[in-house]
């Protein structure tokens, strides 16, 4: 079918009308200057957000290190941030790497599991909301648990489900040459006590002896389990290991991501073509990023076989110093970004997704002129506004400061709301319905169902709402173009073109669709109206 928008698109050009409108807009995300969680100054290493205090706010713990307390911020809730001065989790002073957070006695409250470094007790900090009778956001340190008592040089953590019971396991990543490790939660179909952790001893997952210096987990091949991918340094290969199901791995040598590798620091599997499989982006220290692509899905081959991608400018990265990946939709344009936190003095690598793989590098904004030794980023809606917020954990900072970045997103997604009631046919009241971000050049479409039959129906569009009742309904668009658009057999048509260049932030357009009816009241049926609104900065 033919894409009307791309014609209407044009005639907006010629007409000049969003002349005035076309102008380099200020991005989305705007920085932090004022508040503890900026200017505290220690040598960050990693964080993790999450409702540590049960009051629906998100909070925030920093992890630090060599010999620096971690730093540990309650959330109000409107983007600001009141430090917690005190407690076990700030005053155990240690070099640590990595921070996660899961409920892992299942009591509805947030646990903490941290890394650290250079032979250090790995720490385990137990909420005492929940079962534990206490107060939700009060901790207390288990020293006693396996999680605990396994001693290594650790950079890297993750829990997930990987034995499939219910319950939280947890995975540990280690460098200098010592093996990682696997715990196992003890509820669950383990019967014993949920929250304690039992070590995996067994196992290729935990005999590959290395460097491992990022983690991500996630069902790379969609059989129902959780599978783990470690990126290693140090000239190894990267490994994916593929779960038997219940918690057992196999290295899947014959997958591509496990035969390249050299000086990865972390890695993310995320659907980042949104085709309903896991790819796969590694962030790589002074070399291309790994880029692949799962074939299932729209791909139309085997999920879990991974094509390499490796001309796009996401891994075309050979300058940068990585340390640390994370995907997330921060444009709200429906799917996921990409953003590398680079150390040694660089900036920082902010990419939007494209359609067909085609990710674009933004280079204004603080977002992408700030760097310095950045090791971790982490994304979460700080202001409860419905849009994700980001905070980098930096150290080493030339200047001495040493302090993270916090940027806030004032990005509101673009948004269709229908205006009812339309005008009833022979067939009842046809349907307009619409979905897209309405940005420039990203795919928009719309669609009518319950139409005549085999009959070439108007797309009414208006740059204003008359909103004029007729016969039981209303016409709302005061029409600028009318639109020719047949329908199928069963009354039914689509379209999907690129959104027009030019619309200023915050524009609303109308539509409706208009049904040559001769059975209907003077002679046509009506949807329902439909209004568009671009995303606001």
């Amino acid at each position: 079918m033919s894409h009307p928008f791309r014609s209407m698109a044009s005639r907006f050009a010629v007409m000049g009308i969003f002349a005035s409108f076309v102008a380099a807009q200020e991005g989305p995300l705007s920085k932090v200057v004022m508040g503890d969680i900026v200017t505290d100054a220690v040598d960050s290493f990693g964080l993790a957000w999450g409702d540590l205090n049960g009051d629906t706010a998100v909070d925030v713990l920093v992890v630090s290190g060599p010999s620096s307390d971690n730093l540990l911020y309650f959330g109000v809730g409107d983007g600001t941030f009141v430090r917690v001065p005190a407690g076990v989790v700030v005053s155990d002073n240690a070099n640590s790497s990595d921070v996660a957070f899961a409920d892992i006695d299942g009591d509805g409250d947030l646990d903490i599991f941290v890394t650290n470094r250079f032979g250090a007790s790995n720490a385990l900090y137990r909420n005492q909301g929940g079962i534990q009778g206490g107060a939700e956001g009060a901790f207390v340190r288990d020293f006693a648990d396996a999680s605990v008592n396994a001693i290594g040089n650790s950079e890297c953590c993750l829990f997930d489900d990987f034995d499939g019971d219910g319950d939280v396991d947890l995975f540990v990543g280690n460098t200098g040459g010592g093996n990682n490790f696997l715990f196992s939660n003890n509820g669950g179909a383990q019967l014993g006590t949920e929250g304690e952790f039992t070590q995996i001893i067994l196992g290729v997952a935990v005999s590959d002896a290395g460097d491992t210096f990022g983690c991500t987990s996630g069902d790379y091949d969609g059989d129902g389990d959780v599978d783990l991918f470690i990126a290693n340094g140090s000239g190894e290969n990267n490994v994916l290991y593929a779960n038997s199901g219940t918690g057992l791995f196999t290295k899947a040598t014959s997958v591509v991501v496990s035969q390249q590798g050299g000086n990865s620091r972390d890695a993310v599997l995320a659907d980042i073509d949104d085709d309903g499989d896991l790819d796969l982006v590694v962030a790589n220290f002074l070399e291309n990023n790994f880029v692949y692509r799962n074939r299932g899905g729209d791909q139309g081959g085997t999920e879990g076989v991974y094509d390499p991608l490796p001309g796009t400018a996401l891994a075309l990265q050979a300058a940068s110093s990585s340390a640390a990946i994370a995907a997330a939709d921060w444009d709200a344009d429906g799917d996921l970004d990409i953003v590398i936190a680079n150390c040694c003095g660089q900036t920082n690598d902010f990419f939007e997704t494209k359609e067909n793989w085609v990710f674009q590098k933004v280079v204004a904004g603080d977002e992408a002129t700030d760097g310095g030794y950045s090791n971790d980023v982490g994304f979460a809606d700080i202001e409860g506004d419905g849009d994700l917020d980001l905070l980098i954990a930096n150290s080493f900072d030339s200047s001495g400061a040493r302090v993270n970045f916090l940027y806030t997103n004032g990005f509101v997604a673009g948004a269709f709301a229908s205006l009812g009631p339309g005008i009833a046919g022979t067939a009842g009241v046809p349907l307009l319905n619409g979905s897209g971000a309405l940005k420039s050049n990203e795919s928009v479409t719309f669609f009518t169902a319950g139409a005549l039959p085999s009959t070439v129906t108007i797309l009414v569009v208006g740059l204003s709402n008359i909103s004029t009742s007729f016969k039981g309904g209303t016409l709302y668009p005061d029409p600028l173009f009318q639109i020719p658009i047949p329908t199928d057999a069963t009354g039914f048509w689509f379209v999907t073109s690129p959104w027009p260049v030019g619309f200023p932030s915050g524009f609303d357009v109308f539509y409706q669709t208009w049904v040559p009816d001769a059975g209907a009241t003077k002679g046509f049926a009506a949807s329902n109206g439909l209004q568009s609104t671009t995303p606001q900065y």
